[in-house]
C-alpha cells in the first residue's frame, strides 16, 4: 500500500547555525543556502527548516547544524523511535509488517506504508547488528577523516520496551555503534564511548541531550572533551511553560474575535433595510455600560450593543476586509519553540486596531471602536 505524505498538520521549527568555523580545515564558513526536511516521529510530525554554511575550500563539506540529524538518521523521513518500535514489535511481539504498519497509522498517526515499515527494520537490523569493525571500507574512511564529532541518542518508543542507542559520527553521518536494551546505566553508556575510543580515531566533541546517564558517562569516558548539549531540546524543555500560556492566550483571542461574522452581517445589510426589521447586535463580547443616572438604577447590567450597517458600499467591503484579515492573523501558525504564536497574533491583532483607530477613524471619519474595541 503507498501512502500520500500529507505535512499539513506538521509543526514548523527552525534550527540556527551558529558554526563559523569549519570542522574539516577549520577556515571560516559563511551562509550557502536554507533547507528544510521532513520528520515523521510518535510524537508527530517536524517541519525542520535550517540554515547551511561551508567553507571556501572545494573538498570540505556542507555544514549542517547536529539537531537537524540527531534524532533520525540521514536522509530519512523517520524518526529513530520509530525505527525503536518497529524492531521491538518485529522481534518481542512477532508481529507481521502489515499489523505494525496499521498501529502506526492507527495509534500514532504516522503516514508509512507497509514496505516502508520492512524496509526501516532492516535499518534496525543494521544498527544492532553491524559495528564499523566489521566494516574495513567505512573504518579506513573515518581514518583518513582523522578526527569524529560523536552524536549520542536514544529512542524507546514504549515505556516498558527496550530503547534503541545511536552512536554516529556528526562529520560522516558513519554510525559507529548500535544497540538494543531495557535498561542501561552510566557506566554502560561509558563502555560503549571506550568501544568507539578503541577505535584509534580522535575524538574532538560530543552532542547529545542532558539525559542524566549519558553526561555523567561522557564526563567518565571522556574527560576534558567538550560536551555540546542539544539546543534543540533546551529551548523545547524552556519553552513548555511559555507555550502553556502562549496557548491560553490564543484561545482568549479565538473566544473575542468568534463574534465576527456578527460584523459581516451588518455589513451586508442595505442601506434601503437599516429602519426595518430587527436590529443586528453585536457579540456576546461586546458591551457597554449606561451612563451613570441614565437609567436611575445603580449596578445597571451591561447591555449588548446594536451594530449599524455602513454608511456606503466601500465601509462594508472595508469591514469584510478586516474581519478577514483578523481571521488569517488569527491562524499565525508561528516557529515553535522560537516563536509563540499566540503571542504573534495578539501583536498583529493590536496592530490592526492600532491602524483601524489611526487611519480610519480619525482620518477618514469612519468609528469602527465599537466594533472592535473588545479584543
Amino acid at each position: 500500500m503507498r501512502v500520500k505524505h500529507d505535512y499539513g498538520t506538521f509543526k514548523k521549527v527552525f534550527i540556527a547555525n551558529t558554526v563559523t568555523q569549519c570542522p574539516q580545515c577549520e577556515g571560516p564558513t559563511e551562509f550557502a543556502y536554507r533547507s528544510d526536511r521532513h520528520l515523521f516521529s510518535l510524537n508527530g510530525g517536524w517541519h525542520i527548516w535550517y540554515d547551511v554554511r561551508r567553507c571556501a575550500s572545494e573538498g570540505c563539506q556542507a555544514h549542517v547544524p547536529e539537531e537537524v540529524s540527531l534524532h533520525a538518521l540521514p536522509y530519512s523521513e523517520y524518526g529513530l523511535d520509530v525505527v525503536a518500535l518497529i524492531g521491538n514489535r518485529r522481534l518481542r511481539q512477532k508481529l507481521t509488517f502489515a499489523q505494525i504498519g496499521e498501529q502506526l497509522r492507527d495509534e500514532h498517526q504516522v503516514q508509512i506504508s507497509d514496505r516502508e515499515v520492512e524496509r526501516l527494520f532492516g535499518v534496525y537490523l543494521v544498527l544492532v547488528g553491524r559495528p564499523i569493525q566489521q566494516d574495513p571500507e567505512r573504518l579506513a574512511a573515518l581514518r583518513r577523516q582523522g578526527r569524529i564529532i560523536v552524536s549520542i541518542d536514544a529512542a524507546q518508543p514504549e515505556a516498558d520496551g527496550e530503547a534503541l542507542w545511536v552512536l554516529r559520527d556528526r562529520m560522516s553521518g558513519e554510525v559507529l555503534r548500535g544497540f538494543s536494551c531495557l535498561s542501561i546505566d552510566a557506566q554502560g553508556i561509558a563502555r560503549e564511548i571506550e568501544a568507539v575510543k578503541a577505535l584509534g580515531i580522535p575524538i574532538r566533541g560530543v552532542i547529545s541531550d542532558a539525559q542524566n546517564i549519558i553526561v555523567q558517562g561522557v564526563r567518565k569516558a571522556l574527560p576534558g572533551v567538550p560536551h555540546q548539549l542539544c539546543q534543540y531540546h533546551f529551548l523545547k524543555d524552556l519553552a513548555k511553560t511559555v507555550n502553556q500560556a502562549d496557548r491560553a492566550l490564543q484561545a482568549e483571542l479565538q473566544k473575542h474575535c468568534r463574534g465576527l461574522r456578527t460584523f459581516e452581517r451588518a455589513a451586508e445589510q442595505k442601506r434601503a433595510q437599516e429602519g426595518s426589521g430587527k436590529a443586528i447586535m453585536g457579540p456576546a463580547t461586546l458591551k457597554r455600560t449606561p451612563p451613570s443616572g441614565g437609567s436611575g438604577i445603580p449596578g445597571r447590567p451591561a447591555t449588548r450593543v446594536p451594530l449599524q450597517a455602513p454608511r456606503s458600499d466601500v465601509e462594508a467591503q472595508l469591514v469584510r476586509e478586516l474581519c478577514d484579515l483578523i481571521r488569517a492573523v488569527l491562524k499565525t501558525p508561528g516557529r515553535y519553540p522560537l516563536e509563540a504564536p499566540g503571542a504573534q497574533a495578539y501583536a498583529m491583532v493590536q496592530q490592526v486596531l492600532q491602524v483601524m483607530e489611526e487611519e480610519l477613524a480619525k482620518k477618514r471619519g469612519i468609528d469602527f471602536s465599537i466594533s472592535f474595541a473588545s479584543i
